[in-house]
C-alpha cells in the first residue's frame, strides 16, 4: 500500500521490489519544510525520493499539518483523514494571506497618516514656535516668493 507517514501516503514503483521481500523494514526519512516526498534509504544505500500517492496534493511543511492536526482536534475531530487534512491546511492558508493582504493594507494606511500628520505637526511646530518669540530664521515670506507660470495638461 505504500508508506504512510503523518497521515499521508506516499508511493512509488520501486517499492514494489522490496515490498514483502526484506526481513527488515527500510528507514526513511523525511524533510520538515517540504512534506510532499520522503526518502527511503534502500538496502544497496542508495536514497530513493518516494512522492505523494495523490501528486494533486500540494507540498506542506510538517508546522503546517501540525498546525491542521490541532485545529481538527479542537473541532472534535479524533480521527482524520488525509483529504480533510489537506483541506484543512488550505483554508488556514487562506486565512493566513487574507489577513496578511489586511495587515499590509493598515500597515500602509498608518504610514500614509503618519507621514501626513508628520508633516502638518512640524509646520504647526514652527509657526507655534516663531508665534512665541522663537527663531525666525526658517521663516519663509510666502508673499516674496515668485509665482511661475505653469502648464496644465489635462
Amino acid at each position: 500500500d505504500g508508506i504512510h507517514l503523518f497521515g499521508i501516503r506516499y508511493w512509488d514503483d520501486i517499492l514494489n521490489l522490496w515490498a514483502g521481500r526484506l526481513e527488515r523494514p527500510l528507514r526513511v526519512s523525511y524533510d520538515p519544510r517540504d512534506l510532499s516526498r520522503v526518502f527511503l534509504h534502500a538496502p544497496d544505500g542508495a536514497f530513493w525520493p518516494i512522492r505523494y500517492a495523490d501528486l494533486r496534493r500540494p507540498p506542506i511543511t510538517l508546522g503546517e499539518h501540525r498546525q491542521a492536526r490541532a485545529a481538527l482536534r479542537e473541532r472534535g475531530r479524533a480521527l482524520v483523514n488525509e483529504q480533510l487534512l489537506f483541506e484543512t491546511v488550505e483554508q488556514q492558508r487562506a486565512m493566513v494571506d487574507e489577513a496578511t493582504k489586511r495587515t499590509k493594507s493598515a500597515r500602509r494606511q498608518a504610514e500614509r497618516r503618519e507621514r501626513g500628520l508628520g508633516a502638518v505637526q512640524h509646520v504647526t511646530a514652527r509657526e507655534t514656535d516663531i508665534r512665541e518669540g522663537g527663531e525666525a530664521d526658517e521663516f519663509i515670506d510666502w508673499n516674496k516668493v515668485p509665482i511661475f507660470p505653469v502648464e496644465e495638461w489635462s
